[in-house]
């Protein structure tokens, strides 16, 4: 199967704890790529620990996901590769597709 690669959107859907309500389009303020851990989860989630930690950070809460890597584009957008499966969720199947991570490029 090829490498399929996403950027991860401007804007994000994150339940407003505050509210208690789930708001469908909040702007992205960061991105952090953590390191696979070496445990089989990344503590405090049920993200694979041989996978890359994606936390994604808004004014109304934080998103994480899991990808097989990830990296920032040259136009400073954030990149990420899916894993087996990961085509089929319905999130984020609609991102929109990026290019794969230029080859040499240190991770």
């Amino acid at each position: 199967m090829a490498e399929i690669w996403k950027y991860i959107p401007s804007r994000i859907g994150v339940y407003d704890r505050a509210r208690g309500t789930f708001d469908p389009s909040v702007p992205v303020t960061t991105v952090i790529l953590h390191p696979p851990a070496s445990s089989s989860t990344h503590p405090g989630t049920a993200i694979r620990g041989d996978w890359h930690l994606a936390e994604i950070v808004t004014p109304k809460g934080t998103r994480t996901y899991g990808f097989a890597d990830g990296y920032i584009t040259p136009r400073l957008k954030f990149a990420v590769k899916l894993g087996p499966g990961q085509e089929r969720d319905e999130v984020v199947a609609k991102w929109k597709n990026a290019p794969p991570r230029p080859r040499g490029r240190a991770a």
